[in-house]
């Protein structure tokens, strides 16, 4: 088992490294840091974000005001103007997306008794 675990630690690593090396990624940190060295931006796109996983919670549970999702969406078009905004959200959904879908394909076939 330790043989099959380093080996997987090694791919994982590897893979790290492949998607470090890619230009999507390098401009998701340019983007970032950017809005990291912007105080005022960096905490109404944190507050922004905050906003919206709570009302997302909400949405779940069938609390959300009609009222607070025109809110979001306006906030969220003024947010998206900005052109480093833009680039850390979208590329942020993308490599959530990729990493559902590699977590996916890694486990996809094996039969543990963990049902995601």
């Amino acid at each position: 088992m330790d043989n099959i675990a380093e080996t997987a630690n090694s791919m994982a690593t590897q893979l790290s490294q492949l998607i470090q090396d890619t230009a999507k990624y390098k401009e998701y940190q340019e983007a970032k840091k950017a809005i990291h060295d912007d105080p005022i931006l960096y905490k109404k796109v944190m507050d922004f974000m905050a906003k919206h996983i709570a009302f997302l919670y909400a949405m779940r549970d069938g609390t959300a005001p009609f009222e607070q999702e025109r809110y979001l969406s306006q906030e969220f078009h003024k947010l998206m103007l900005n052109r480093n905004v833009y680039i850390y959200l979208t590329t942020s959904l993308e490599f959530i997306e990729m990493m559902a879908s590699l977590f996916t394909t890694t486990v996809k076939d094996l039969d543990v008794d963990l049902d995601f």
